[in-house]
């Protein structure tokens, strides 16, 4: 056999003894028992919350006191008229 093919050979052997061990450690720890809410879990929800709280306070429409008065709109035949009757 080729040298590359040997050395292939040992990393391929090597990495499935690692696989096997991630498995059989992953086999030995206990899973997180069912009903029962994690700290990570907890975070989770306690921030998807609180980012809600904050967008919803964000949302809610506010007054604003106006900068300017309302532009005057005045119809131009009236406006006609009356530069009319003030000449």
């Amino acid at each position: 056999m080729p040298p590359d093919e040997v050395k292939n050979d040992a990393a391929a052997d090597a990495l499935a003894a690692a696989i096997a061990e991630g498995e059989a450690a992953a086999a030995r720890m206990d899973p997180a028992p069912r009903g029962r809410m994690t700290s990570s879990g907890a975070r989770l929800i306690v921030a998807t919350f609180a980012a809600g709280c904050i967008y919803f306070l964000a949302a809610l429409p506010r007054p604003v006191l106006p900068r300017e008065g309302p532009a005057i709109a005045l119809a131009p035949a009236e406006v006609r008229a009356q530069l009319d009757a003030d000449a």
